[in-house]
């Protein structure tokens, strides 16, 4: 038989169907497998099966890459923002958002720290940081920011917040830290923080906001401490 006659003989044949699953293979050319019903429910199956594995391995890993970016922000004593949550682009919006709002800094600092952790250890200073944090977090609305600045200095960010809300936030954090019990019963005797304030605006950047807040914090130190300063 010529091939050319191979060829026609072979295109006029219909195929042949069975009640047996088919898959069509794309390889180049019209393909027809057949399957018995079982292996074919067990191919689907199968696919099936790798499709939620893989889809659930995506979720662990993309939930693990989230924790491991909080892990790089986070404060471990505290559980507040470390000072890394501040990159250029949260500082730049910000300053973008500043014409459109105030945002208040309060720049905090527990007043004789270091003597606390030289007469009374530093695992009692680390409590004392602890507790401050939680009053901290449990002042904050969920717009505003709580941050371990640095040692026992801490920086508050109070986003869209007018002036008079700021003082009432920043002096009751105040007082909560005076009157906390638990540092009653570690130091026998309160424990006091300075605080010094400063909003960003229009002329008034975040660099420069947070200068002027340090400023004031150490104006809240030299007129004897436990005080909130909120203008020069």
């Amino acid at each position: 038989m010529l091939y050319s006659q191979y060829v026609k003989e072979c295109a006029s044949r219909q195929p042949i169907y069975s009640d047996h699953s088919a898959f069509f293979l794309p390889l180049g050319i019209d393909s027809l497998v057949h399957y018995e019903p079982v292996t074919a429910t067990r191919y689907f199956l199968s696919a099936f099966a790798l499709c939620c594995i893989t889809l659930v391995l995506v979720n662990i890993q993309e939930n693990t890459n989230r924790q491991l970016r909080l892990k790089t922000v986070k404060d471990d004593l505290t559980g507040l923002f470390n000072r890394a949550i501040l990159d250029h682009n949260t500082i730049e919006q910000i300053n973008l958002a500043r014409n459109e709002r105030s945002d208040y800094l309060l720049l905090i600092d527990i007043d004789h720290f270091k003597k606390i952790n030289d007469n009374f250890g530093h695992s009692t200073g680390d409590e004392i940081l602890v507790i401050l944090g939680d009053i901290l977090n449990a002042s904050m609305r969920d717009s505003d920011l709580a941050i371990r600045w640095g040692g026992e200095e801490f920086l508050v960010i109070l986003q869209r917040c007018p002036s008079v809300h700021a003082q009432k936030i920043a002096n009751q954090i105040r007082i909560e830290f005076e009157q906390n019990e638990r540092i009653l019963q570690l130091l026998q005797r309160p424990a006091t923080l300075s605080i010094g304030t400063a909003a960003t605006s229009q002329n008034l950047m975040f660099d420069k906001a947070l200068s002027l807040a340090d400023s004031r914090l150490y104006k809240a130190k030299s007129q004897g401490r436990n005080s909130v300063v909120f203008s020069d």
